[in-house]
């Protein structure tokens, strides 16, 4: 059946409406991409990316499993129980941000948020030995928060530092051990979390906006599965797990008599690298790889474990 002339011009005239819609929709995208503080392309966030410095943790493998080693404008939590080396990787962290480039650092400065009373100046020392440094101490600056209040109004506070003060990295030693001491049992858990979540959203606004690698410490608690095996669940419940960027849980498998002790980080989420597992040692350097090779009996008997 023929179309009358009418009908063809109908028809065209809605192909060209809707080219025009396309042509504005994307005009007003471009728009938003390059004028507006909300908007920009996933080229220009990947290119962003690629030039995100990284710190390292002292140990190749759990640098590996994190991409290259800490990176900014993110949260990356680790957590576990005791003598699993949480602060120690904090510290050794801080001693690879402020030494020099040409050493594999970044000639940056460290704002340390200590709430445990485990901060040791000795302890950086020790670590820098590793490079023969003698001056890590100057560029760190500890805080030491004794509430929620102080912890909460320190982070608040450092939304006045300026790019020129090389700000490179924010660790928080450790996140809830004021919560979990001020705000005790059911009755109080609601305005714990709420706080808690304000706190993260800080936390990470921070990160965003000045472009530093925030790293905080974590405590677990106990829970008993269904088959009555003990596994540990970080403090915090979903207000941490969502709010972290990278989350890395860290134990301290048993070993052998023969078998020099060591630990394990697994990655348990991240929003670009898959789960994985590096094991390391605590050395009188720091974080170092594990020098002597590991039974593989006993990696199998850990693998059973954690299933």
């Amino acid at each position: 059946m023929a179309v009358s002339n009418h009908e063809g011009v109908e028809s065209t005239k809605t192909q060209n409406n809707k080219t025009t819609e396309s042509q504005a929709a994307k005009s007003a995208l471009e728009k938003l991409a390059v004028n507006s503080y909300s908007f920009e392309s996933a080229f220009s966030v990947l290119k962003k990316r690629q030039q995100y410095f990284r710190i390292s943790t002292g140990a190749k493998s759990l640098d590996e499993i994190l991409g290259g080693g800490i990176e900014p404008s993110a949260i990356t939590e680790f957590y576990g129980e005791f003598r699993t080396g949480k602060t120690q990787i904090c510290l050794q962290l801080a001693v690879h941000t402020v030494m020099s480039k040409e050493l594999g650092g970044l000639d940056g400065k460290v704002i340390y948020i200590d709430t445990e009373a485990t901060f040791r100046p000795e302890r950086l020392l020790q670590m820098a030995k590793r490079y023969t440094l003698t001056d890590v101490l100057e560029n760190i600056y500890v805080g030491r928060p004794q509430s929620v209040k102080e912890q909460m109004q320190l982070v608040q506070e450092l939304n006045d530092i300026k790019p020129d003060e090389n700000v490179k990295l924010l660790v928080l030693d450790s996140l809830t051990s004021h919560f979990r001491a001020e705000y005790i049992g059911t009755p109080q858990l609601l305005e714990r979390q709420q706080l808690l979540n304000k706190h993260m959203s800080d936390l990470l606004k921070l990160a965003l906006n000045k472009n530093i690698a925030v790293v905080v410490t974590n405590q677990v608690i106990s829970n008993f599965l269904t088959n009555d095996k003990l596994a540990v669940q970080a403090v915090g419940g979903h207000i941490v797990a969502h709010a972290s960027t990278h989350r890395l849980e860290l134990s301290r498998p048993y070993s052998q008599p023969s078998q020099k002790p060591f630990l394990n980080a697994k990655l348990v989420d991240s929003p670009n690298l898959p789960e994985a597992t590096a094991y390391y040692e605590i050395t009188a350097f720091g974080i170092e790889d594990i020098k002597s090779k590991i039974n593989p009996k006993l990696l199998q008997e850990i693998q059973k474990q954690k299933h």
